[in-house]
């Protein structure tokens, strides 16, 4: 499992992870994204990825549309935890 630090909004998503993702240009990668995280339309969706960098990569979901992501600043219940992660 990777974390998720951020994916961006456009029309091919960059997302970064928080340490060397070891993925190649071509691999399919599903993106799993909590309620907490906000950008929940991109939870489960999976696409093509072109690595662009030991910590990031593009991957071919356009996310124009979607709330932006951003990781949470306050505490979670316990009983809600989870994480962004690929």
């Amino acid at each position: 499992m990777r974390l998720v630090t951020a994916i961006t909004r456009s029309s091919t998503a960059q997302v970064t992870t928080s340490t060397d993702h070891d993925y190649r240009t071509g691999d399919i990668v599903r993106i799993y994204v909590p309620k907490w995280y906000g950008m929940r339309r991109a939870d489960r969706m999976q696409g093509e990825i072109t690595v662009t960098g030991d910590d990031t990569f593009t991957i071919d979901i356009d996310t124009t549309g979607f709330n932006a992501f951003s990781a949470p600043t306050a505490p979670i219940p316990w009983y809600e935890i989870g994480r962004a992660h690929v």
